[in-house]
């Protein structure tokens, strides 16, 4: 036993099971702090008969059960266990007033350390879209002159293919599917637009126009003095 005014008091933090209702109890105690590797509890003792202590020490990972004898009233410091490390330690306790006095001694459940929560799974990664298939565009047109005794001839063609040479192939034969024989390429292009017509002055004149809209193309299909067709043509993306 070590008498009180040889260590100040630090209070802590004691969960006390009680006899009596607290207004009623004359005993309080709390946890000091560590003195010669151990554990202290100061005791403020107002009983007027010799009471009984029973007090579980617990820090985490551990507990130890003691008991202690109070004869008179007063302060007192009691050892408890050797102190682990630096952990610090709570109380329960328990006052009896005669005969064997025992208390429940446990571990903190403080002492237990949560399972860290598993990591979430790593989202997979966006799918990376295909590159663009590239495409060709390609426009026809050709002027036959009129043979003797008949009428000249005009034919246009367009087409849009993944292949450069096949967008050609059918530009071609679209234009000379027309009956005309002078069909060649104009323009090929794989961006942007390309439209094309064709129109006549009803004298025997015919050519075509061609620009990157409709109406350009009519525009100048008109400028030469013709009456001129819905263009064909599109857009490469």
């Amino acid at each position: 036993m070590l008498r009180r005014f040889l260590i100040p008091a630090v209070a802590a933090i004691a969960l006390s099971l009680f006899c009596r209702s607290a207004s009623a109890d004359c005993l309080s105690a709390t946890p000091g702090p560590p003195y010669d590797k151990h554990y202290t509890l100061n005791v403020n003792n107002r009983c007027k008969a010799t009471v009984a202590l029973a007090v579980c020490w617990r820090w985490p990972g551990g507990a130890e059960p003691r008991n202690y004898r109070l004869a008179r009233a007063g302060s007192v410091t009691f050892l408890g266990p050797d102190a682990v490390a630096s952990n610090p330690a709570s109380t329960i306790w328990l006052r009896c007033a005669t005969g064997k006095c025992a208390i429940a001694c446990a571990p903190e459940m403080a002492s237990v350390k949560p399972v860290a929560p598993a990591a979430p799974a790593t989202p997979p990664a966006a799918p990376v879209p295909p590159a663009p298939v590239p495409q060709w565009a390609a426009m026809a047109g050709g002027l036959d002159g009129a043979d003797a005794g008949g009428t000249g001839h005009v034919g246009v063609g367009w087409a849009m293919n993944a292949d450069q040479a096949a967008a050609q192939e059918t530009a071609m034969a679209q234009c000379q599917n027309q009956g005309v024989r002078s069909c060649k390429i104009i323009e090929i292009y794989n961006e942007g637009c390309g439209y094309i017509t064709t129109g006549n002055n009803g004298n025997g004149g015919y050519g075509w126009g061609t620009g990157t809209t409709p109406e350009r193309a009519i525009q100048v299909c008109a400028s030469q003095g013709l009456a001129c067709q819905k263009p064909i043509g599109g857009c490469v993306k």
